[in-house]
């Protein structure tokens, strides 16, 4: 279990009697006395990593502190490497460093509302490579002195692992970018393994839980003491729940009245209606403000010039971004340099390996003087969130609400893109990228030089050197890649949703990755791409689409125009990513029924039989990541456009029909109102024969 260092004593105990001893030390020298849970009191806290007991901070902390303050002493002393979100878990409710609704709580609360002796609070920090610690309340006591925040107690002291090469302690971390493998080893044995490899990644080992995931390189210092900071904000009153929990309707009939002159409310609950309904959507028109510019008069149109305007955790997220090592201990105009230097040197390799349609936009952008766009335009934003976050694009705000997207290396981007080497270089990138993604989407999870040579045999290309350090490029520019260390083992994975869980199963380990062709890989690479390359996706997805604009018909009584159509896609590919996800993961002895209802999905769907056959023919041809990707059927149905378009609208006679389980489940579906009129005309089904089956 190892051993703990007092702060009050300055002596060491072994980790499994800290607790009790620091029960008796605080008392004896900290001035502190037992207490019940009052207005004005203590907590002692036993914070674990919940994996690994050995790391261990023992923590007194004032009922004033707020959710806020512990999360943000938890990620300085422990975790913080670029800005990840996190959240409490007590009693069973969430509490969110960062809130999208009104509906979800966040972390204003203070402790003295929410901790007692022997609660036990769950904490996550980074929901992609995710660090679970455990918080147990061991104690009230009456507070000792006036000044009022977090006190560190006790540490665990570094913990000393033994190098997996030989018995001396490790010291270092490393990471094999060719097969995916990490370990710890000394300084002896670091030495050997670059002279035999300079690829392989090396970090210092780190007295924390977080060390050697996702970058993190501390800093690890003890932090005695972090002062309570008052909030700003009022606290939050039943008589403000009362009105926030109103639904949206009676909020439109307040604020009606209040428009007509009527006071039906005081200037008090007209603030919080602004504030509960309103402010949210004021506060997510835009994109992430940790990257908006505001216009100054002194703003220099310079890359160092913005990049000194950025915060702090916006640098130390973009340095993450571009895996740049050892700066995190910089200081902010310091690491604005550092990332500056870093992109200018790197410029050609990050163009040539980011993925394929941030490359596209950086095209567009480039093309266009000035380019501007609206704070309303979210789709936009969302679009340049990758761009931001790599620092290659900076978003300066201008009046109107509008902003002007800034790329200060347009002219090193128009010179490059115009060599024919690196266009070509570009193409088999982008082929490549779709091979990863698609291998990906098909297998769920697994190791980088399983996915490295599947993917160089579906190009039919030799998985050379040359080839794996594209394909690490490539997967480590790749945003949504995320990774989990089982043993000493990377796991890759984009589109699982319990990658640990899955990959220590019985059903995973048994299981055998499926051969995958380039048959099975679209031409338009993304989730768009191969949700439409999967037959039954594919379906799926006309079916919601379709549903989308018969209820915007209902809406407007109108027939609708290309926008609208382009909203009604968006939103049925929206809801396909959603079901994707949600089926793919599901364990496979989960029956249709229980999936359908997990999905959310109207309910008469399921009372009509032909749709209920078809469900079932989805779950069992789809990838489920707890069998490696492989089908339930054990056959995985996909189609070119052409076979798409032979498939959806079979011109069989109806006593063939139900041979093949893909005709059978695309018969059902009927022509969509914007699809080509099946009697041959040339026409949309809407402009020709609709209204005549209508009429009759």
């Amino acid at each position: 279990m190892g051993d703990s260092f007092c702060f009050t004593c300055n002596k060491h105990y072994r980790n499994q009697g800290m607790t009790r001893h620091i029960k008796s030390c605080a008392i004896k020298n900290g001035g502190y006395k037992a207490n019940e849970a009052g207005s004005d009191t203590c907590f002692l806290l036993h914070v674990t990593d919940s994996y690994n007991k050995s790391y261990s901070l023992h923590l007194m902390v004032d009922g004033c502190v707020r959710l806020e303050e512990l999360d943000r002493y938890l990620r300085d002393i422990w975790l913080e490497c670029c800005g990840h979100l996190s959240h409490f878990q007590i009693n069973g409710e969430y509490y969110e460093s960062y809130t999208e609704s009104s509906y979800e709580r966040g972390m204003e609360d203070e402790i003295i509302e929410l901790f007692y002796p022997g609660l036990t609070v769950a904490y996550e920090y980074d929901f992609g490579s995710t660090t679970y610690l455990s918080i147990s309340v061991d104690g009230a006591f009456e507070p000792a002195g006036k000044e009022r925040g977090i006190r560190l107690l006790a540490r665990n002291k570094p913990i000393k692992y033994e190098c997996e090469k030989c018995e001396k302690v490790a010291e270092f971390q490393y990471f094999d970018p060719y097969n995916g493998e990490c370990g710890i080893v000394c300084s002896s044995c670091k030495d050997k393994m670059e002279q035999e490899n300079d690829e392989i990644d090396f970090s210092e080992c780190i007295n924390s839980p977080r060390s050697g995931v996702c970058g993190y390189d501390g800093p690890a210092d003890d932090i005695p003491f972090m002062p309570h900071t008052p909030s700003k904000r009022k606290k939050h009153t039943n008589k403000r729940k009362n009105i926030v929990s109103r639904d949206s309707d009676d909020a439109l009939k307040l604020m009606d009245g209040l428009l007509e002159g009527k006071k039906i409310i005081d200037a008090e609950d007209v603030k919080q209606i602004f504030s509960g309904f309103f402010a949210q959507w004021l506060k997510n028109r835009t994109s992430d403000t940790l990257f908006d510019i505001p216009l100054q008069k002194n703003t220099e149109r310079t890359f160092s010039g913005c990049l000194n305007l950025l915060k702090k955790d916006a640098l130390s997220l973009i340095r993450k971004k571009l895996s740049i090592q050892s700066a995190s201990t910089l200081k902010k105009q310091e690491l604005a340099e550092c990332i500056e230097n870093h992109i200018r040197e790197n410029f050609r390799e990050i163009l040539e390996y980011m993925p394929y349609e941030d490359f596209r936009i950086l095209q567009n952008i480039s093309q266009e003087e000035p380019c501007i766009i609206h704070v309303s335009d979210e789709t936009s934003f969302e679009a340049m969130d990758y761009l931001l976050e790599m620092g290659l694009i900076f978003a300066l705000e201008q009046p109107l609400d509008e902003y002007e997207l800034f790329f200060p290396l347009k002219a090193d981007f128009l010179q490059i893109v115009a060599e024919s080497e690196f266009l070509k270089k570009r193409e088999l990138t982008r082929q490549m990228e779709r091979c990863i993604l698609s291998v990906f989407f098909y297998w769920g999870v697994a190791e980088l030089e399983k996915i490295v040579n599947e993917s160089a045999r579906l190009l039919h290309v030799s998985a050379d050197d040359a080839f794996v350090e594209s394909s690490h490029k490539i997967i480590s520019y790749m945003d949504l890649v995320e990774y989990e260390v089982i043993g000493h083992t990377r796991y890759y994975y984009v589109f699982s949703d319990q990658p640990a869980a899955q990959i220590i199963s019985n059903t995973w380990q048994k299981s055998e990755y499926p051969a995958l062709s380039m048959d099975m890989i679209p031409e338009e690479s993304g989730l768009v791409g191969l949700i439409s390359h999967h037959i039954h996706f594919r379906l799926m997805y006309e079916l919601l689409y379709e549903l989308s604009l018969e209820d915007s018909i209902a809406d407007t009584d109108e027939e609708p125009d290309e926008e609208d159509e382009e909203i009604c896609r968006e939103e049925a590919f929206c809801a396909m990513s959603s079901l994707v996800e949600t089926i793919t993961n599901a364990k496979p002895e989960i029956t249709a029924e229980q999936l359908f209802k997990e999905l959310d999905l109207p309910d008469y769907f399921w009372e009509q039989k032909d749709f209920a056959s078809f469900f079932h023919d989805l779950k069992d041809h789809a990838p489920n990541y707890w069998i490696k990707g492989n089908t339930i059927s054990g056959n995985i149905y996909f189609a070119n456009e052409e076979e798409y378009k032979r498939l959806i609208r079979p011109q069989l006679p109806q006593d063939t029909i139900g041979n093949n389980p893909i005709q059978s489940a695309a018969s059902r579906w009927k022509v969509g109102r914007n699809d080509p009129c099946p009697c041959g005309s040339g026409k949309k089904y809407k402009k020709c024969c609709l209204n005549k089956v209508e009429s009759n």
